[in-house]
């Protein structure tokens, strides 16, 4: 028998798993994922220096206690080449794996602007625990932080890097906070808490480029001709969902 294939294994992957088994304790589940496989809260990502947590306090599970509890065969470090949908089979880069039913748990990508500047390498991103660990590597005894983006989780992480006690900068070409998901007068007071903790505001101007500047700080400059100085830069911009296997696939 072949076994349910799922591909991921975030809080989707984890909990389609963990509802499956409720009902079914034998069938064989094999996850795959291309990160190290630790189960965690995603939501936690963007609160974690504010509760003095790194990314090994996060982690709420390993692979081989997720495999051992819910009676799964974990893979981690699999890059997945494709869907053969119309044999059934998961493409590997050197196999493959036949599956009965698939399971597409692949989250989404953030989305970083198209950036100039011989520092764009080293502009973060934070979508899952590496991300999260390797980011609070790069700010260990730094001060000042630029964040690109004012939705939801650039506003989370101007908070969580303020009561962790950084300086933090944040760039929102749309001219107030969350202006996607709040209306203007919620904005408003979300902006004045924000700025309570000290947050610095740059409303209006989009980023353009990112530069090394002089010792050791980045530089990022402003559509309008502004430049700001940090140790570290930080991309929330927002997330695209990852349908290009899906789309290759057929499906």
């Amino acid at each position: 028998m072949h076994p349910i294939v799922i591909i991921g294994t975030g809080l989707a992957g984890f909990n389609t798993v963990k509802e499956f088994r409720k009902l079914d304790k034998e069938t064989p589940i094999v996850m795959l994922t291309a990160d190290d496989g630790r189960n965690y809260s995603k939501p936690m990502l963007s609160a974690g220096f504010t509760k003095e947590k790194t990314a090994d306090d996060l982690c709420m599970a390993t692979p081989e206690k997720v495999a051992e509890q819910f009676n799964v065969d974990v893979r981690t470090g699999v890059h997945v080449a494709g869907i053969d949908a119309a044999n059934k089979r998961v493409l590997l880069p050197d196999d493959h794996l036949d599956y009965s039913k698939l399971v597409l748990a692949l989250g989404a990508d953030t989305w970083t602007p198209p950036l100039e500047g011989d520092a764009v390498g080293e502009v973060f991103s934070v979508n899952d625990l590496m991300d999260y660990g390797k980011f609070r590597a790069a700010v260990d005894g730094k001060k000042t932080v630029t964040i690109l983006g004012g939705g939801l989780i650039g506003c989370e992480f101007a908070n969580d890097l303020s009561n962790g006690g950084f300086q933090v900068s944040l760039v929102e070409p749309m001219g107030r906070c969350l202006p996607l998901l709040l209306p203007e007068q919620a904005s408003e007071a979300v902006g004045r808490g924000l700025a309570e903790l000290g947050v610095q505001f740059h409303f209006g101007p989009l980023a353009k480029a990112v530069h090394h500047g002089e010792n050791g700080q980045l530089v990022t400059e402003l559509s309008d001709g502004s430049k700001l100085e940090s140790d570290v830069v930080l991309s929330a911009i927002g997330l695209r969902p990852r349908i290009g296997m899906a789309k290759e696939a057929g499906l």
